[in-house]
């Protein structure tokens, strides 16, 4: 035979299973001997040529029989991948035998039930696909392996697989069609169903719906609610009635002929009678918002009204309160309650708006809607009345404490300032120190007589105001009015009285300072003058040499009496105003103007010495400042020709 029999196949894989299992255990043993071997050449032994030879013939004595072991094992399992196959292609086609006669059907039921129990069937039939598509692809991917290896069992392996592609191609399209067959059959039987059921529904909607409209407004409510839940109930009935619509347009369109003729008869009948239950409910629902309506206005109404008169009843009582922050508390109260009337404004116009559409429709009780609305318009513009005036008397309670509170800080805030004028200014810092401090003490004098005064004014201003509207607490507000104007007064000519003192004791600090200077200065260049003699000098040259120098000296000392001067006149002005160093301050001025009054008669007998080289050391500044004014043209000239 060209190939074995299963058996003799998996009798054969078996032993060269066994036989490969051997030859693994051989390996070790040669391996064992391999190291055996090598110890023995390592040693140096005599037959080590023939123990090397023979380890290598054993060794490739088992790798040859490895290989031919491997090889028989590959084809065994060939043979062996055939045979499964064959055998599983062959129950695969008796499992699609068995199967196609359902997927090849022509009954389709003769009603809705029995067509929806061959749509189960097959669709059972359906789910096992799944298992059978996985043995397909199986077999399919076996045969194309099998097909591949050019075995003489591959040409028998290519017709058997043609033949399962064919079936299992056969079975999926037969039952493709059948499940669109059935769709469309159980599409007829489902419209008619579906008519059926929604003549029973709507027949038994029709008479279940209520006439009465009820007594009160609870009443009306549940009725309402009654009437809400039919209307849901008759949306979910139109959208089922939308589905036969659609569905009987679309099978009248798909079955022409008598199918057709009885499937718009039946939908006929159907819709004669939801058109009538929709009527009738329609007409009941008028009914029930209408006296909604009434209902509803009276009770809205006497609400409104409640809360009219209970919140009108807390406006006339009247607080007094002792601060701005419980007035602020009281006047947001007050504006968060009219933001409350404010937001039953709406409620209001809608009671009456409705109320007005009740009675232009002419409403069977339209005296008693008359008389309620007339009642809730009185109660809002007295509630309204109330309020305004509530608000009159709290802006005036806010304004008189608003103006106490305004003036306590302003008198703490003189108290302050008062208490820092206080504090005296130690006479012997330097005049560094004093400056600071006048600077410090004439900012606060500007914010006194500047911001402090117009908060003052203001506050005057604001309290004559209050006393001329005839304001809850007048006394309090003249007493408090007086107070502050006299102490802003007394605190202003504290402050101005702080900076004269100031600047005289800085004037006086400055006169020292500018005194001790210039006395070490006068003291210096008279010594300078003194201690240089030029009487016994009769050198020309030497002699302009000095007379330039004594002329740069005499410049320098005539620049500084000015200042001097300045000095002298500042501890004048001391002395004028009274300082309480006026002995002192005289003194220094006397001592100051005799000491340079003596510097300067030095300078002039220093000078009389020197006269007679005055005349050449002026020539000879002129001459110099003629060659500067020539040199300077020839330059000018020489840029001018180039």
């Amino acid at each position: 035979a060209e190939y074995m029999g299963e058996e003799a196949v998996n009798r054969a894989r078996l032993k060269y299973k066994d036989l490969d299992t051997d030859i693994g255990t051989y390996y070790s043993i040669v391996d064992k001997l391999g190291d055996d071997a090598q110890d023995i050449i390592d040693a140096g032994h005599p037959d080590s040529q023939s123990v090397s030879e023979r380890l290598e013939s054993v060794q490739d004595g088992l790798a040859n029989l490895q290989s031919m072991c491997d090889s028989r094992i590959y084809h065994l399992d060939l043979e062996k991948n055939y045979h499964d196959y064959w055998r599983e292609s062959s129950e695969f086609i008796q499992w699609m035998e068995k199967r196609l006669p359902l997927a090849t059907s022509d009954d389709y039921g003769v009603d809705y039930d029995e067509c929806q129990d061959l749509q189960k069937r097959l669709a059972v039939l359906k789910n096992d696909f799944d298992s059978g598509r996985k043995v397909f692809k199986g077999c399919e991917s076996v045969a194309k392996e099998l097909i591949s290896k050019k075995r003489p069992f591959s040409h028998k392996v290519q017709e058997r697989q043609d033949k399962v592609k064919t079936m299992w191609n056969t079975l999926v399209a037969s039952a493709e069609d059948r499940e669109r067959n059935l769709d469309a059959a159980a599409q007829i039987h489902t419209l008619n169903r579906d008519i059926i059921e929604l003549n029973q529904v709507v027949d038994e909607k029709y008479s279940q719906l209520p006439t009465d409209v009820g007594k009160s407004l609870s009443e009306n409510k549940s009725l309402l609610k009654r009437q809400k839940d039919f209307d849901n109930e008759l949306i979910a009935l139109e959208m089922q009635l939308d589905f036969v619509r659609r569905d009987g347009n679309v099978l009248e369109a798909k079955y022409p002929g008598p199918n057709a003729e009885q499937i718009r008869k039946k939908r006929s009948d159907l819709e004669g009678s939801w058109t009538e239950l929709k009527n009738k409910g329609n007409c009941h629902k008028d009914d029930l918002d209408s006296y909604f309506d009434y209902y509803k206005i009276l009770s809205d109404a006497d609400g409104i009204i409640g809360w009219y008169k209970e919140v009108r009843k807390g406006i006339d009582i009247k607080s007094n309160v002792g601060d701005v922050s419980a007035c602020d508390m009281l006047k947001n109260q007050h504006m968060l309650l009219q933001n409350e009337i404010r937001a039953r404004e709406n409620m209001y116009e809608s009671v009456i708006y409705r109320g007005e559409q009740l009675l232009s429709n002419n409403h069977p009780n339209s005296e008693t809607v008359k008389s309620k609305i007339a009642e809730l318009v009185k109660c809002k513009d007295e509630l309204e009345r109330s309020w305004e005036e509530h608000r009159i008397y709290l802006d005036e309670l806010h304004e008189m404490h608003e103006f106490l509170r305004d003036t306590k800080r302003f008198q703490s805030l003189m108290d302050s300032r008062k208490k820092y004028l206080e504090v005296p200014v130690d006479e012997t810092n330097a005049a560094i120190e004093l400056e600071s401090s006048l600077k410090n003490y004439k900012k606060l004098e500007a914010r006194i007589s500047g911001p402090d005064k117009i908060k003052m004014d203001n506050l005057s201003k604001n309290g004559n105001s209050l006393i001329s509207k005839l304001h809850l607490d007048t006394s309090s507000i003249k007493k408090r009015v007086s107070g502050t104007i006299d102490q802003h007064e007394e605190v202003s000519n504290l402050a101005k009285q702080k900076i004269i003192k100031l600047e005289s004791e800085l004037a006086y600090s400055r006169f020292l300072d500018d005194y001790e200077q210039w006395q070490s200065w006068i003291n210096e260049k008279t010594y300078e003058v003194e201690q240089k003699s030029y009487h016994n000098i009769t050198d020309i040259k030497e002699k302009v040499a000095l007379l330039q120098k004594h002329l740069g000296y005499e410049a320098e000392i005539r620049a500084m009496e000015p200042k001097i001067n300045l000095i002298m006149q500042d501890g004048q002005n001391l002395v004028k105003n009274k300082n309480k160093n006026k002995k002192g301050i005289e003194k220094k001025v006397h001592n100051l103007e005799k000491c340079f009054a003596y510097l300067l008669h030095m300078l002039e007998v220093r000078g009389k010495i020197l006269d007679e080289v005055k005349d050449l050391v002026e020539f000879n500044r002129n001459a110099e400042l003629v060659e500067d004014w020539i040199r300077n043209q020839r330059e000018l000239t020489a840029a001018n020709d180039t």
